[in-house]
Formats: structure tokens, C-alpha cells, sequence
């Protein structure tokens, strides 16, 4: 018991290095925990965007065209997947989903970049796919879609 003040201040040294450890262990897992969960959300509206576009390029449907603008050949009688109705593609607009929202949907070819219709948004993604529309001449072209945090 005659260590004392000695002993006392190698604990409270040692106490007070343990602290400090822990704190910056602590301060790193939350710095990385908030970098993942960004990562995550951008992940999350990617994913959205490239399922949507997905959708609008091989599913059809009249009512809800962002659901599926795909051409329909009564030929083969079925729909032609990467191959989209100019009609239905234009008829798309802005279009909320929960968090997210269809922004904009734009052509992009040799001559430039053409937007359809482009709802301004934040904290946007956006997906592409090659596709060829059919209107009143065929054109092959990249299909835009952005998807941004809904309002």
C-alpha cells in the first residue's frame, strides 16, 4: 500500500490514453458509418434509375408509358425490347415515386443532347440505354433516364 500517488497518476495516465483512444476509435466509426450510409443512398437512386430505365425499355404499357414504352409489333405480336414507341416515350412526364422522382428523360445522339421534358430536381442520377425509336423514321440513340430525390 505504499505506492500512493505514484500508482494513482500511472492510472489516471493510463485511464485518460484509454479515453482518448476510444474517443478517436469512435469519431473514425462514425465518420465511416456516415460515409456508407451516403454511399447507400446513392446506391439506392442508382439502382432506381436503372430499373426504370429497365422498365420503360422492355415493358409496354399505353396507360402508364413510364412504366413501359417498348414497341409493340402486332407482327410477332409481341414487344420489342430496346425498341421504343416515339409516341409513348414522348408522352412520359415528371412522375413521383415515394423518395424518388422521374425528372427528366432525355436522347442523346451525334447531333447532341435532346431533352423530352426536364423537371429541374436535386441530388439527381441518372441511367442510360442504348436503344432505337420508332416514331416516324427509326433512330438509333442513348436513352437518358434521371431520377431525383422527390420535393
Amino acid at each position: 500500500m505504499d505506492r500512493g500517488l505514484f500508482f494513482s497518476a500511472d492510472a489516471a495516465a493510463y485511464v485518460f490514453i484509454m479515453l482518448v483512444i476510444l474517443g478517436l476509435a469512435l469519431q473514425h466509426t462514425a465518420a465511416g458509418t456516415r460515409k456508407l450510409s451516403e454511399k447507400m443512398a446513392w446506391q439506392e437512386k442508382t439502382l432506381f434509375a436503372d430499373s426504370l430505365a429497365e422498365a420503360i425499355v422492355k415493358n409496354r404499357s399505353a396507360e402508364k408509358p413510364w412504366l413501359g414504352a417498348a414497341y409493340y409489333d402486332s407482327g410477332f405480336h409481341r414487344v420489342e425490347s430496346n425498341v421504343i414507341d416515339a409516341k409513348l416515350l414522348e408522352s412520359i412526364t415528371r412522375k413521383e415515386f415515394g423518395k424518388f422522382a422521374l425528372s427528366a428523360i432525355y436522347e442523346k445522339n451525334r447531333e447532341g443532347i435532346a431533352y423530352l421534358f426536364n423537371a429541374n430536381g436535386k441530388n439527381c442520377a441518372a441511367s442510360e440505354r442504348f436503344v432505337i425509336v420508332k416514331g416516324a423514321e427509326e433512330k438509333k440513340e442513348i436513352l437518358g433516364i434521371v431520377v431525383c430525390e422527390n420535393r
